[in-house]
């Protein structure tokens, strides 16, 4: 999908957009980093997939945990950090980190997201666990085959 290939630029310069709800800038050549989006505190729905330029850890988006429902981060290859880091995001439903070699953490972490209705994280050879650690909530996922 060549939708933003031609966008270019630093996710710094979106600092100021605090009202923001829906930022998909899948897939661009922006690059910056995650920790740069941390004014955008009303923020519900964040696609940055296939943005290879894009560094930083999921603790980063902590800062978005009283809104961020949505967080698809698919083929981020500069993206590092624990799952863990994601518990503080209460609101999650969809949490899409496919293709992330960086990442590590339990699939356990991830149970006080009682929200969660879909998570994907194939590929993501750093992420450990069980089915039987996705038991504590009910979800949609493709971690479990």
């Amino acid at each position: 999908m060549p939708w933003c290939l031609g966008l270019r630029g630093d996710l710094n310069s979106l600092a100021t957009l605090t009202h923001l709800k829906i930022l998909n800038l899948s897939p661009s050549a922006v690059a910056g980093k995650l920790s740069s989006l941390g004014p955008l505190v009303e923020l519900e729905s964040l696609d940055l997939s296939s943005c290879a330029r894009v560094t930083g850890d999921l603790s980063d988006l902590r800062a978005m945990r009283r809104s961020l429902k949505v967080l698809k981060l698919v083929g981020c290859p500069q993206i590092s950090g624990s799952l863990a880091s994601l518990a503080p995001l209460k609101l999650l439903e969809h949490l899409d980190l496919a293709l992330n070699p960086h990442l590590t953490g339990s699939l356990s972490s991830l149970g006080s997201l009682e929200h969660l209705t879909w998570l994907e994280l194939t590929g993501c050879t750093g992420v450990t666990g069980t089915a039987a650690d996705l038991e504590s909530f009910q979800v949609s996922s493709s971690a479990s085959r």
